[in-house]
């Protein structure tokens, strides 16, 4: 074969083109699939077996072992794992702990030691005579003569000479009219005995001692007798009747304007909806005669309105706000007592608030701040409560309406005041508790 026919050859060759087969690719892809592989390695790593080397541990002392392992294990240190105290709490169970020992404990007490001794004291007490005095029994003859009738002759108890048994009788029954009748005065009494001691005198001082003793200290028991003790009525500490306290409420409000107003008109797209508004301050009161009270609250307060209404196709709302300083001097009077400590009334007067910041909102944009509104305005209040006096302490809660009937709009370059009316209107709940001095 000459060159040229080589060179042919190797023209054609290296000029011919091959092409991969079709899903040549996918059935590569298959082959590779993770899974697949997975499984096989898994499969020959478990088949796979791996022998420990052959060791002759006999050729081992076995004492440097021994030491090995010790060592080892005396140098290993194993700490509680996090959070096992509290499972072990956790698996406490403490009251049944305690029922099971409660019942055990016996506390020893010195309680009887005092009980005994006072039930000894009484009954010491109880037995020692009511005569005695200063360490002296009085004679028998007296307690006999005192525990008996006056009228019953003396001289069948004391051996008196039938002489003085007359005269002694008429003595001692004029003791006992001089301390019946209430007309005879002590100086009366007094002269009466020293006109029976010189009457009797010769005869009295033939009685034995006895005689003369029982018959002194029966005149000295009638004048001790005599001594009246006037009763004092008790004297009533009358409570002040001041008191002074804390004041809130909440209240449904409304900011009645030409806006609000054509919210309520069923024929408009406008609409009123519900906002609340506070009122927290303090509070002093003073209790007047025939079931009247007069009442003062200063408290901050606020009244809002929010109103629903089209604007340009879209629905949207509009809020506005008042804050004010406010001061009601209320007059009260009890309707109804429920009993000494509950009672209901009703309160009425004048409610004066300055207006110390105001805004207008539509949506969540600030349109007016601090604009449009008066500074000052007047109201009136009324009030119907229920009244509960405890202790010291007067609580007060009930209903609250107040009503502006000041105009609050000041006005604008396009709209005056006068055809603008806006006042406040204020209806909720209203509490209270003062301390009574």
């Amino acid at each position: 074969m000459s060159k040229q026919d080589l060179h042919k050859i190797k023209a054609s060759f290296e000029g011919q083109e091959l092409k991969a087969p079709e899903q040549s690719w996918s059935d590569i892809g298959a082959g590779l699939d993770a899974k697949v592989l997975d499984e096989k390695i898994k499969a020959s790593f478990e088949s796979a077996t791996t022998a420990a080397p052959v060791f002759d541990f006999s050729l081992v002392p076995e004492n440097p072992i021994d030491g090995l392992v010790k060592e080892s294990f005396e140098q290993t240190q194993v700490s509680a794992p996090a959070g096992g105290w509290a499972r072990v709490l956790d698996g406490l169970e403490i009251k049944r702990s305690w029922e099971a020992i409660a019942d055990k404990i016996v506390v020893k007490s010195n309680t009887w030691k005092t009980v005994v001794a006072a039930a000894c004291l009484v009954l010491l007490l109880s037995v020692i005579p009511n005569s005695v005095k200063d360490g002296e029994f009085m004679n028998t003859a007296l307690i006999d003569f005192n525990q008996k009738n006056s009228n019953t002759p003396i001289a069948d108890k004391t051996n008196l000479p039938a002489s003085l048994d007359n005269d002694l009788r008429f003595g001692l029954l004029a003791q006992t009219e001089v301390n019946n009748s209430s007309m005879v005065n002590q100086s009366n009494h007094a002269e009466q005995l020293a006109s029976f001691n010189n009457h009797h005198e010769s005869e009295i001082t033939g009685l034995n001692p006895t005689g003369i003793s029982l018959l002194s200290q029966s005149i000295e028991a009638k004048e001790m007798e005599m001594v009246v003790h006037p009763i004092q009525k008790p004297v009533q500490i009358e409570k002040s009747k001041w008191s002074l306290g804390i004041y809130g409420g909440v209240n449904r409000t409304w900011i009645h304007d030409n806006l609000s107003r054509d919210a309520f008109d069923k024929h408009t797209t406008v609409a009123s909806k519900f906002v609340v508004g506070d009122m927290y301050g303090i509070s002093a009161g003073y209790e007047l005669k025939n079931g009247y009270s007069l009442t003062a609250n200063a408290f901050k307060a606020t009244s809002r309105n929010k109103i629903g209404m089209y604007k340009h196709g879209n629905y949207i709302f509009q809020t506005n706000r008042i804050k004010f300083y406010k001061l009601n001097v209320l007059l009260g009077k009890r309707l109804w007592n429920i009993n000494e400590q509950m009672n209901i009334a009703m309160k009425a007067g004048p409610s004066l608030a300055y207006v110390s910041a105001n805004e207008t909102k539509i949506e969540d944009k600030i349109v007016n701040f601090n604009e449009g509104y008066k500074r000052f305005n007047l109201a009136a209040n009324v009030q119907l409560g229920f009244n509960y006096t405890f202790s010291n302490f007067v609580l007060e809660t009930g209903v609250n309406s107040e009503l502006g009937i000041r105009n609050l709009f000041e006005g604008t370059v396009g709209l005056p005041a006068e055809s603008n009316f806006t006042n406040n209107m204020d209806l909720g709940i209203y509490t209270s508790l003062r301390y009574r001095f």
